[in-house]
């Protein structure tokens, strides 16, 4: 009996506390740092903290560089084994897109953005890459003695800004 009352009259003080906070971190990357147009550029966002599996939906947005933002192009990432992705279910959520001719050259900017339920922001990163029109031109001279005047014949190679694939 003692207890009770003694619980009645000294009651235990609960008091609410600061709401857990459910953290998301990502990280936004491509797959290179310098792109021609006509290529194709990997986006990747890296869910790297999801304690609780909040992320629900993922997606990008390019910004083409330009002060308008009428011409961004919004992304689906995702992270089944399509679309780019390597692997499915890893937490690294892929899509990409292809330059195309009329694409502006210079930086451009990719914000990736994390949603849970209700389509709530649980997060964001950006990352940046550029586009350039400038290409390497090799020519190797096949026949380079003879008389002046004869056919010349040489190969033209065509290699984007990287030096690391031939342009068709």
């Amino acid at each position: 009996f003692n207890s009770i009352k003694k619980a009645f009259t000294n009651p235990v003080d609960i008091s609410l506390g600061s709401v857990e906070e459910r953290e998301v971190e990502v990280i936004a990357l491509t797959d290179l740092n310098l792109y021609n147009r006509g290529e194709t550029v990997y986006i990747f966002a890296n869910v790297t903290y999801d304690l609780f599996g909040l992320t629900q939906a993922v997606n990008a947005t390019l910004n083409k560089g330009t002060p308008n933002t009428s011409d961004d192009i919004t992304l689906i990432l995702y992270d089944d084994g399509t679309h780019g992705d390597q692997v499915a279910n890893d937490s690294v959520y892929t899509n990409t897109y292809v330059l195309s001719s009329l694409d502006s050259i210079g930086l451009w900017n990719v914000t990736v953005k994390v949603y849970g339920e209700s389509n709530a922001l649980l997060a964001q990163n950006t990352t940046s890459f550029n586009v350039s029109n400038q290409y390497l031109v090799y020519v190797k001279d096949l026949n380079k003695y003879g008389l002046a005047g004869r056919e010349v014949k040489a190969k033209v190679n065509v290699k984007n800004y990287r030096n690391d694939s031939i342009i068709a």
